[in-house]
């Protein structure tokens, strides 16, 4: 009886925090976002990591089958150089030896916000900084930084 109550008090747990993941809102950065005073953190590893977010769905596509999509948000705060690490964004990604078709990544977006003389100024990914790099025969690798 009492594995049972753990194991739906886990559950309970785990849904309850799939709500609160979903709020969470991205861009609408503001000055105050880059004070670490009022947090609560150990700020000494160089960045805190606000917000890591991901949600897999399917959907149908023009071949007549289903299309696994992953969308993947992530909001960190670096403090200094020895995170800027966490700025690397690297996607493995399979590809047919025999079909020649390779998985994709569409729609990348992303932004790096700085605090200049008391503003936040916004600078885009440009999609022209996305590189592939050949892992191995049915590997490759896509690979930004922000």
């Amino acid at each position: 009886m009492l594995c049972k109550t753990a194991c739906l008090s886990i559950c309970i747990f785990f849904c309850a925090l799939q709500p609160m993941a979903q709020n969470i809102t991205f861009g609408n950065v503001s000055p105050q976002d880059f004070n670490t005073s009022k947090l609560k953190v150990d700020t000494t590893k160089g960045a805190i990591i606000i917000s890591d977010v991901g949600v897999s769905t399917f959907e149908g596509n023009n071949k007549g089958w289903f299309t696994l999509v992953f969308k993947h948000k992530k909001r960190i705060l670096i403090l200094n150089k020895n995170a800027f690490d966490l700025a690397k964004v690297e996607i493995p990604l399979y590809k047919s030896t025999t079909s020649n078709n390779e998985e994709a990544i569409d729609k990348v977006r992303g932004s790096t916000y700085n605090l200049v003389d008391g503003k936040v100024v916004e600078t885009k990914l440009n999609t022209d900084g996305i590189f592939k790099d050949n892992y191995d025969k049915n590997h490759v690798v896509k690979k930004f930084s922000m």
